[in-house]
């Protein structure tokens, strides 16, 4: 009555999928440890080991695109999408600190809600750049900071978010609060 090779086969394919994502669970970590060693290089301004840190995060997940290009399902593995997000902060981080136009990110397979995720955990880097910059009384500097997240939170808006992406749009929220807060105490204290 039960297809025994039908059932092997199942179980053959189960197998394989566990152990692969075993692996990818492995080096999404790697790839998400990475990036977020890039970030925190950004913040002491060390931009040459940030750019080492992310490029190594980089060949990781693009390693990973390819090993496991076979094999659609395991790219919706939940770390694999975290590490893909957290590079993506620090990319757009990157390209903030450098002067440079944050947007399209190249070289990686990134989802719209993975984007949109580090867009909105950017944010936050944003936020502790002012804090860091109002400490060294660069004020202007915060204000340039506060208009960007504010542009982000904009842009933001003009989608419907809902779920994970509207706790992460929440927090890029707080965080221009949080920014406004700082100005608004910078400029009671001048008075």
């Amino acid at each position: 009555m039960i297809n025994k090779d039908f059932w092997r086969k199942i179980n053959s394919n189960q197998a394989d999928y566990d152990k692969f994502r075993r692996i990818i669970i492995g080096q999404s970590a790697q790839a998400q440890h990475l990036a977020k060693q890039a970030i925190f290089a950004l913040h002491r301004d060390n931009m040459v080991e940030a750019e080492e840190k992310l490029a190594e995060s980089q060949q990781l997940i693009q390693k990973m695109e390819i090993d496991f290009k076979q094999n659609q399902k395991l790219r919706n593995e939940p770390t694999w999408s975290s590490a893909v997000e957290e590079f993506a902060e620090a990319k757009l981080f990157l390209a903030y600190q450098k002067g440079e136009e944050v947007g399209e990110i190249v070289g990686v397979d990134i989802h719209a809600d993975e984007y949109v995720g580090g867009l909105s955990d950017f944010t936050g880097e944003l936020h502790r750049q002012a804090v860091l910059l109002s400490s060294k009384d660069e004020f202007e500097k915060v204000k340039k900071i506060a208009e960007e997240i504010s542009d982000i939170i904009h842009l933001l808006l003009e989608y419907n978010l809902g779920g994970y992406l509207r706790t992460k749009f929440d927090q890029a929220k707080k965080n221009l609060n949080k920014i406004e807060y700082i100005l608004y105490d910078i400029n009671m204290k001048k008075k």
